[in-house]
């Protein structure tokens, strides 16, 4: 019920006023008159009746499950994606899809950013070409602009230029990498290193035996935590089993790269869904376009606009 008074010279002039702001259903429920003489009118109304049970309700609005249920096949996210999605978002109550999908998120994945505050080393792999050394320069760059002392340590010494694209990468910060062949002489570097060891690898096929041999020697004789460098751009099912590779070998959380070259990020949640975390992504091929930590809120925004992105261009060429 909705409550309204109304002030005239007359009742019939407060009348007036009432019913053409309530309606004719209004129901006079007291009638004034004034000091100074005029007529005070209140009336009330019933208003319409409340869904209780759809506001109560904790699912996400239909709307938006049907939303990102387009995403999801967007981002060619398939087999049991959907279905957990919608478990996810059983009880969300968030009716913008951007939103809901961050609840969700935040239910469905781990988020841990790397933290290079502690004495330790990360020992960085991945597949040729995704942007590993470019991400470990990053990585050194902000821990040097934080006060931090770094060692950086390479065994990826075959590659075109040997140590010069590295050299280059990390002559701003003052840092020098440190070659090195053997996981012996990796033992012996860690012993001596800073506060800080970021190790980089030759890329590596991890669907080859002796290439995972390459890490399961390096990786004893470091100490360091293996913190892979996986591709958005790579295919939802090629992350999701050089994840699982990598989840054997003790990985925690990944870095993902190319996002600005990835429209379609299945890649990415497919490696979370083999178990590791999500921690920073590159945002840029430069190391000045630096290293951002995902978030559920962030990454759901990226998954959504991408998709939105995609339905406008559709909507332009139609």
């Amino acid at each position: 019920m909705r409550l309204r008074s109304f002030e005239a010279a007359n009742t019939q002039q407060a009348m007036a006023a009432l019913r053409a702001a309530l309606g004719d259903q209004a129901v006079i429920v007291a009638t004034q008159t004034l000091s100074h003489g005029g007529i005070r009118v209140t009336g009330a109304v019933d208003q319409d009746e409340l869904d209780l049970a759809a506001l109560l309700d904790a699912a996400a609005s239909p709307p938006a499950r049907a939303q990102l249920a387009a995403m999801a096949t967007f981002h060619e996210l398939a087999g049991s994606w959907p279905a957990r999605l919608d478990a996810a978002l059983g009880s969300s109550m968030a009716s913008e899809p951007a939103a809901a999908l961050a609840e969700a998120l935040r239910r469905l994945y781990r988020f841990m950013p790397t933290d290079l505050e502690a004495p330790q080393a990360w020992l960085l792999a991945g597949p040729p070409g995704a942007g590993k050394t470019a991400t470990l320069a990053k990585l050194a760059a902000r821990a040097v602009l934080a006060g931090r002392s770094v060692t950086v340590a390479t065994c990826d010494l075959e590659r075109a230029g040997g140590l010069a694209p590295l050299q280059a990468l990390l002559e701003p910060i003052g840092v020098a990498p440190v070659p090195f062949k053997e996981p012996d002489e990796l033992a012996a570097l860690q012993a001596g290193h800073g506060s800080l060891m970021l190790i980089d690898t030759p890329g590596l096929n991890l669907f080859r035996a002796q290439d995972v041999g390459v890490l399961s020697r390096l990786l004893p004789a470091s100490g360091a935590e293996l913190l892979p460098v996986l591709p958005a751009e790579g295919g939802a099912g090629n992350s999701g089993e050089l994840a699982h590779v990598c989840a054997a070998l003790g990985a925690k959380r990944f870095i993902a790269t190319k996002l600005d070259a990835a429209r379609r990020l299945g890649a990415l949640l497919a490696a979370a869904d083999a178990g590791l975390a999500f921690a920073e992504a590159g945002i840029g091929p430069t190391i000045g376009s630096g290293i951002a930590v995902l978030t559920p809120d962030g990454l759901a925004r990226l998954l959504w606009q991408r998709h939105c992105d995609h339905d406008r261009l559709e909507e332009a060429t139609a």
